[in-house]
């Protein structure tokens, strides 16, 4: 599975999960899941952290 399409089942996986929620406290733990410290959006952000100076734009032009 491409990086793109591995993304894309993730944010879809993550707004189902989001427009799911039917309270504020559901709402709040898909948000956490998704963007908190240990979500998996941040997961994935720290992964750019990891990549080499060199691997960056090739990384990033194959995720448009």
């Amino acid at each position: 599975m491409s990086d793109s399409s591995r993304l894309a089942d993730l944010v879809a996986r993550l707004a189902a999960d989001i427009q799911a929620a039917a309270n504020p406290a559901e709402l709040a733990n898909a948000k956490a899941r998704a963007i908190g410290r240990d979500g998996a959006l941040t997961a994935e952000m720290k992964k750019l952290g990891a990549l080499t100076g060199a691997t960056r734009p090739s990384r990033r032009s194959r995720q448009r």
